[in-house]
């Protein structure tokens, strides 16, 4: 990790954030909210699916105090692409 975090701050002028950075196997790191399978195949990262569905309970709240036409709207506004 030191050669690495050296090339990209001393010949490209990067910065690198060391909390962040890791070098690991590519299926033991998420990527773009992915993980990517040992097959090659893509699965959602367990952080982001976490993130999705406290939003969704914060979305459909029975106290939330808005028509259900609204949630509705709200829920489809919010989650194209999210299919599991």
């Amino acid at each position: 990790m030191r050669s690495v975090t050296r090339f990209l701050e001393q010949t490209l002028k990067l910065k690198v954030n060391e909390k962040k950075s890791a070098v690991a196997r590519v299926d033991e790191r998420p990527f773009l909210s992915y993980h990517l399978r040992e097959d090659g195949t893509l699965a959602v990262a367990s952080q982001s699916l976490d993130r999705v569905k406290v939003k969704i309970r914060q979305m459909t709240r029975r106290t939330r105090g808005v028509s259900l036409a609204r949630v509705i709207r709200d829920l489809t506004e919010s989650l194209p692409g999210w299919v599991t």
